[in-house]
């Protein structure tokens, strides 16, 4: 993408919607691009989430795949280290893209951020796409395409657009990101103003 490519999204999004925080949402979601050597888009597999949307059937057989959600570093089954090591690099989220795939295909999708602006493969339909597949496919034609789906997804999280406008930080992180990574706000802020 160039940097017009940014600033046709801002437009989109709507006024006082700086380029510059396009840009750098996309750099801290995905600092290598959307797409890895191998030309397959840049992902991130939640297993928390295919614990969700495969109805937990996988939790005693694949335990690193489908695990609960915990926030606590002290606390039994806290995901970090599971999704570190899902994720360690892009061949590997892909291998566990993969090995979810081969038990649900459907789960393992919904479970997965695509492309530059890690968009979750969930939100298929509020982005207007008639299932998951459909919106992966869409996601690999190009960076341009994954910048589209960027835009419909801020502008169907209530909220996002305006904390755009504001720069509200710690706001943009929470709706975002999930409010998941407190130090997601603070870390972008840095990225933007860098690229002043």
């Amino acid at each position: 993408m160039t940097d017009k490519d940014y600033e046709d999204a801002a437009k989109r999004l709507g006024p006082e919607i700086d380029a510059r925080l396009v840009k750098a949402l996309a750099i801290k979601e995905s600092k290598k691009g959307g797409f890895g050597p191998d030309g397959r888009p840049t992902i991130a597999f939640e297993g928390h989430q295919f614990r969700k949307w495969s109805h937990k059937r996988f939790d005693l057989t694949h335990p690193d795949l489908s695990y609960r959600y915990v926030k606590s570093p002290q606390a039994e089954g806290y995901w970090r280290p599971k999704w570190v090591h899902n994720n360690a690099d892009h061949a590997t989220a892909w291998r566990t893209l993969t090995r979810a795939m081969e038990l649900d295909r459907t789960a393992a999708l919904l479970s997965t951020s695509w492309g530059v602006f890690q968009v979750m493969g969930f939100n298929y339909d509020m982005l207007g796409f008639k299932d998951v597949e459909t919106m992966v496919e869409f996601a690999k034609q190009g960076e341009r395409q994954q910048l589209e789906l960027f835009t419909r997804f801020c502008k169907t999280r209530k909220g996002l657009v305006q904390a755009m406008q504001s720069k509200d930080f710690a706001e943009i992180g929470n709706l975002y990101n999930g409010g998941s990574v407190p130090s997601y706000g603070p870390g972008l802020k840095k990225i933007y103003e860098d690229l002043k």
